[in-house]
């Protein structure tokens, strides 16, 4: 049998905000490996995308701190699911999200908009952050 392993997040509203889980998929047999929940605010927080390497698992979003939306990223274990660190990013006091990853070798590449011009005023970002630790690396795209 063809083996294939499976990530997926799921984000909701309520209770449970943010749902990371991975999976061991036998073609249509799921056998879930873990679950984890991540909560970074008291008020609503989504993931938006998700990516893996041999190190982890690198999920990408937006949590709302006073009314705020900010970038939020998040590291985990690929093999537990347990948390490694977070960062966030927050270049306007308006309404911004993470919404896109990828990573290499040489860091993780996280894509979406913020509203740095001034409120409504929306613009794309790109950020390259360090895989191990989740800091920005200033030298990208200068």
């Amino acid at each position: 049998m063809k083996k294939q392993n499976l990530i997926f997040a799921i984000a909701v509203t309520g209770i449970f905000f943010r749902h990371l889980a991975y999976c061991d998929m036998v073609f249509a047999q799921l056998n879930m490996l873990y679950t984890q929940t991540s909560n970074p605010s008291t008020s609503t927080d989504f993931a938006y995308a998700i990516t893996s390497d041999t190190s982890g698992i690198y999920v990408v979003g937006y949590d709302n701190y006073s009314g705020n939306n900010r970038w939020y990223m998040e590291k985990r274990n690929l093999s537990t699911g347990v948390f490694i660190w977070s960062q966030i990013s927050n270049s306007s006091v308006y309404a911004d999200a993470a919404l896109a990853i990828t990573a290499d070798t040489s860091g993780m590449y996280v894509a979406g908009y913020d509203q740095s011009p001034g409120p409504g005023n929306y613009q794309w970002r790109v950020e390259k952050t360090n895989l191990n630790t989740g800091a920005l690396i200033t030298s990208f795209g200068t």
